[in-house]
């Protein structure tokens, strides 16, 4: 349509118009039904969930579902392995004591316990 008159083809452009309207309400009334359903889904599906998950927690014999805690749980009292004593040392008698716990070939917690251990047992 190189050489197509402009004036023939503005007419067909309005005759034209009506149907393309048509055409395009037809497809924004589509799209709007699809639209519908997909958010009526989603809703029917969350609704289904949010039931599922009142049954759940609510209506089981052993009560609400709760969160576990993290971690290791606690001992009985009288259970754990000890007390922490906190003790300060100058800076001379920590390299002291680092060099002593190295040659024994322990650490300076294991150290200083298996020290005040034998130091009390004589």
């Amino acid at each position: 349509m190189k050489n197509a008159d402009p004036d023939v083809l503005a007419v067909l452009k309005t005759m034209a118009a009506p149907v393309e309207e048509a055409r395009l309400a037809k497809l924004k009334a589509k799209h709007n039904r699809l639209t519908q359903r997909q958010v009526e889904t989603q809703l029917e599906l969350l609704a289904g969930s949010v039931l599922i998950w009142i049954l759940v927690c609510f209506l089981c014999p052993s009560g609400p579902m709760k969160a576990k805690k993290a971690g290791r749980p606690k001992l009985p009292k009288g259970a754990a392995m000890g007390r922490i004593v906190p003790v300060r040392f100058n800076g001379d008698d920590l390299k002291a004591i680092a060099a002593r716990a190295r040659a024994s070939n322990q650490n300076v917690s294991e150290w200083i316990r298996s020290t005040i251990h034998a130091s009390l047992q004589s």
